[in-house]
């Protein structure tokens, strides 16, 4: 039999709460899972991470602003240059180079999907 939609809601819910730590709420979708599935075990839920929030303004604005860069160039860019322009084209400060260095990798797959 098919596994109730309850359970398979709750136990997202679990999962979600464990990615975040929240360990006191966790006892309690626990005992309500078990009030469904007596037997349930909870160590065989992988955790979920929350996301972080966008450092972008919307979603397509950093790849807009990178293809914006790009055309405003004079020569070549490496990632972390076009992170520092898709930056600055928002008119946003540039975080710090170790920060940079991912976005710009991030931005490059993006480039590289749209192109």
């Amino acid at each position: 039999m098919a596994r109730k939609h309850v359970v398979t809601t709750l136990e997202r819910h679990f999962a979600r709460l464990s990615g975040r730590g929240a360990s006191a709420d966790m006892a309690h979708v626990e005992a309500v899972i078990r009030m469904f599935e007596p037997d349930w075990d909870g160590g065989s839920v992988k955790p979920i991470r929350p996301r972080g929030a966008s450092r972008w303004n919307y979603k397509g604005h950093g790849t807009r602003a990178a293809f914006a860069a790009l055309r405003n160039a004079q020569a070549p860019l490496s990632a972390t240059e076009i992170a520092r322009a898709a930056y600055l084209e928002c008119g946003m400060e540039p975080p710090a180079n170790d920060e940079l260095r991912l976005v710009g990798t991030d931005l490059i797959y993006s480039l590289r999907r749209h192109c």
